[in-house]
């Protein structure tokens, strides 16, 4: 299914992984947050299947995620950030 196939995985102590998620999705992204397991000292992450065929959006989706990131560091925090 498109190999070599990446897992790329990220995590963010700034920005609320799960308001990206949410964030991204409108520019038709779809990055999935995960809780983490914090009794196991693993941190809510972004997991990403990277294929060759996504190799023509990376400028766009770069530029989205920086966009979207901007936007949720802009924002003011919630009483229910998730981490």
């Amino acid at each position: 299914m498109g190999g070599p196939t990446v897992i790329i995985a990220f995590t963010s102590d700034n920005v609320n992984l799960f308001k990206l998620s949410d964030h991204i999705v409108k520019k038709v992204w779809y990055f999935p947050a995960h809780r983490g397991i914090s009794e196991m000292g693993i941190h809510p992450s972004i997991h990403l299947t990277i294929t060759p065929i996504h190799e023509k959006f990376v400028d766009e989706t770069l530029k989205d995620l920086e966009i979207s990131t901007s936007e949720i560091l802009k924002a003011p925090s919630s009483d229910v950030e998730g981490f």
